[in-house]
């Protein structure tokens, strides 16, 4: 087999290599340390020192408590609503009953907002706050604080800065709890006093978590005071506590939302069965509840934009998805944003086309001459050197045919996890019953889901292969070849990508093939770069219309 062959199927071997590897291996990508200020944090915690001033004491306030859950769903409720979240503070505990974010729906095509509180029935909630005795609020019958003390829960639309207080009796002293509130934007604060304490967010975590895979994994990430992060999916976390050490914030994630708790103090992490707890100590902590979308992350400071982990191809991953962004700027969906990127992509690597076409043209031509020396020699050491002495006799590069496929394998990974892990995409619709550009896309018949745009990906990849000039003269190494394709529509099928990767894979050899087909006439291959950009993207923006 030549070494152009050789190279090509290498690279499809190397893909369905990195397939399986990000499938069952791949671990998260730990970004570099950066530095950001929150200006409207700052505000709120500077609105925030007009309150009662925490107690720095050390006294006891009793022994420890166990939750009550009837206590907890009939207790009052105070409900506090930005332009991002709607939070709910059960009275029992001055804890969160809810927090759903108003711009995020839990499933597609569903009315219900996501809610970052997801605990099970019968566990306390989230915000707790513990002391070095063991005590913990989880018990403590809150009241409001406003002219007096108010039994009542109330609503508040936050439109400035709002301080609300709660203040509660422990058995052998008073305890409050003060939440900040800011009207935009996913951050508030909470204060404690007596201080310092604990501060807890608690989440159901079932070790055998059915939805819990490497596309999906639930992970605690922190940032330790020298920048440097820690990482670790929930399923790893044994039963028991574990010490963090001095952070300066620890979240709680999932793939698309976080929970960070900000206080640049000392961490643990606990796991209880099917519960996980983070904590962090201080007299006051900031708390972001929200997308793991990076302008949000960096808008609310403290680097919590190192939460976002786009996989192992992240330092790709990151700019291509701001160039998509741009372009979704412009066309109003991601689907023609990503066509829009395609045809860049395809613009930019137009020499090496030419380049990779030519090659290949040589190499059908002197095949004849390939096979008569494989023939003639039956050492390999000779025949490599025969072989090499043609290649530079006819002015062949063996390599050529192959170099812009392995320029763009860097890309197609890079959009892969761009795709598969940026919030941006999720229930991001591009046309007819592709709804989720981040999911696989199946088109429904009488029941049975058809991948249609990848069936229509392996037409596409024999189309082109018949196409492609034929640079192999023995018969049996050409019939392995020509299975590729079939293989790996299958291998799609069987692990099925995101519906945008299909998309971006789909376009590109499309194009390709247009250009394959101009080059053998003789053509230019700018105009049939021109034509086929110019007929899919209309395409694609007429299906969109339609839609």
């Amino acid at each position: 087999m030549d070494e152009q062959r050789r190279t090509s199927i290498a690279v499809l071997i190397s893909i369905f290599i990195i397939l399986l590897y990000t499938q069952w291996v791949s671990a998260p990508y730990k970004q570099s340390p950066q530095k950001t200020i929150n200006q409207d944090i700052k505000q709120v915690e500077q609105a925030s020192e007009t309150s009662i001033a925490p107690q720095k004491s050390e006294v006891s306030l009793g022994l420890p408590t166990d939750f009550d859950e009837s206590t907890f769903k009939n207790a009052p409720r105070t409900t506090i609503e930005t332009d991002t979240f709607i939070a709910v503070i059960n009275h029992h505990g001055a804890r969160l009953e809810s927090l759903k974010l108003k711009n995020f729906k839990s499933k597609l095509k569903s009315p219900d907002l996501v809610d970052v509180v997801f605990v099970s029935e019968g566990e306390t909630r989230p915000l707790g706050i513990t002391y070095k005795n063991g005590f913990s609020d989880s018990s403590v019958r809150y009241r409001l604080r406003l002219e007096s003390l108010v039994e009542d829960g109330r609503v508040f639309k936050v439109q400035a800065p709002l301080s609300i207080t709660f203040e509660g009796s422990a058995p052998n002293g008073i305890i409050t709890k003060k939440f900040t509130f800011n009207p935009s934007g996913y951050t508030f604060v909470v204060e404690a006093s007596p201080s310092p304490a604990q501060f807890e967010w608690i989440r159901t975590v079932p070790l055998n978590d059915p939805e819990q895979n490497n596309y999906s994994q639930k992970e605690v990430v922190g940032l330790r005071i020298d920048g440097k992060q820690e990482r670790m999916f929930t399923s790893d976390i044994q039963d028991g506590l574990k010490q963090l050490g001095e952070l300066q914030w620890v979240s709680l994630s999932d793939k698309y939302f976080t929970v960070s708790l900000v206080g640049r103090s000392n961490s643990v992490v606990e796991r209880a069965k099917d519960t996980i707890k983070t904590k962090i100590s201080g007299e006051s902590i900031s708390v972001y509840a929200g997308p793991l979308e990076i302008e949000s992350l960096e808008s609310a400071g403290f680097d919590l934009e190192k939460n976002v982990d786009l996989g192992f191809f992240s330092f790709l991953a990151q700019p291509i998805l701001a160039i998509i962004k741009s372009f979704y700027k412009i066309f109003g969906n991601f689907g023609l944003a990503i066509i829009g990127f395609t045809l860049l992509i395809k613009a930019l690597f137009l020499p090496l086309t030419k380049i990779s076409f030519n090659s290949m043209k040589k190499m059908q031509d002197i095949a004849p001459e390939m096979q008569a020396l494989k023939e003639r020699y039956t050492d390999p050491s000779e025949l490599n050197k025969e072989m090499m002495a043609l290649y530079q006799k006819k002015g062949v590069n063996p390599l050529g045919g192959c170099f812009p496929i392995l320029v763009q394998i860097p890309v197609f990974f890079g959009l892969y996890s761009a795709l598969l892990h940026a919030i941006e995409m999720r229930h991001s619709k591009f046309a007819l019953w592709i709804e989720d550009l981040s999911s696989p896309e199946y088109f429904n018949i009488f029941g049975l889901p058809i991948p249609v745009m990848i069936l229509l990906l392996g037409l596409s990849m024999i189309y082109q292969q018949k196409t492609q000039p034929n640079t192999i003269p023995d018969p049996v190494q050409r019939k392995i070849f020509a299975t590729m394709p079939y293989i790996f529509t299958l291998m799609f099928i069987i692990f099925p990508m995101p519906s945008g990767l299909v998309l971006y894979w789909l376009v590109n050899n499309l194009i390709s093939i247009v250009q394959q087909l101009y080059l053998r006439r003789g053509y230019g291959a700018g105009r049939a770069t021109l034509i086929a950009s110019a007929i899919i993207f209309g395409l694609g923006y007429l299906l969109v219309g339609v839609s």
